[in-house]
């Protein structure tokens, strides 16, 4: 689990694990530095000192999802917590994302809406509470190991609500400035 310090810059650790070069989808045009293996986010984060927090009790950063979470398996949402919630957020939203190149940046899942309360947001039947920008589409590499990024966002209480259908790059430029913090939780899936 990786989070930010929010700050009045683009956060640093809100992507993790990439490959050196340039990325594709809503990270487009952003350079990642091959030492670090890191690109800077484009969301503008407001003041504030809380680390919000995402885990899992199905997988652990870094650590392989079951294959009962893949799209051509049973396709379950794998179950996700949240904690430490700024006070003053006023919802949170979610994503999942490919980041492998050739993926360029294909987005597995989005929701927003969510209470902005510490506890389980998701569960094995599916998200708890929240309405589905992007239905839950789980892991479906077309060979080799893929890193899948969850990503939590705490939104203010003047965040805009999405129309439906919002793909994430637009939600992203919806969002900006009103984020209060993020979190993210990696999992791997590799073919079989």
């Amino acid at each position: 689990m990786r989070s930010t310090q929010p700050g009045r810059v683009g956060c640093g650790s809100c992507r993790k694990g990439l490959s050196p070069g340039v990325l594709r989808g809503p990270w487009r045009g952003r350079r990642v530095d091959g030492a670090a293996g890191r690109a800077r986010c484009r969301l503008t984060h407001r003041e504030g000192s809380t680390t919000l927090r995402l885990t899992s009790t199905d997988f652990q950063d870094g650590g392989a999802l079951a294959a009962r979470h893949g799209k051509r398996f049973d396709n379950r949402v794998p179950q996700l917590a949240c904690s430490a919630v700024p006070a003053d957020a006023g919802s949170l939203a979610l994503s999942l994302v490919d980041t492998h190149p050739v993926a360029r940046g294909y987005v597995h899942w989005l929701v927003d809406g969510i209470p902005p309360v510490d506890g389980e947001i998701a569960e094995d039947g599916g998200i708890r509470v929240g309405r589905e920008l992007e239905a839950y589409a789980g892991p479906f590499p077309p060979a080799g190991t893929h890193d899948y990024v969850f990503t939590l966002y705490a939104l203010d209480r003047s965040a805009p609500t999405a129309p439906p259908r919002t793909g994430l790059a637009s939600f992203l430029r919806l969002i900006d400035g009103h984020v209060l913090a993020t979190a993210t939780l990696t999992g791997t899936f590799t073919e079989s």
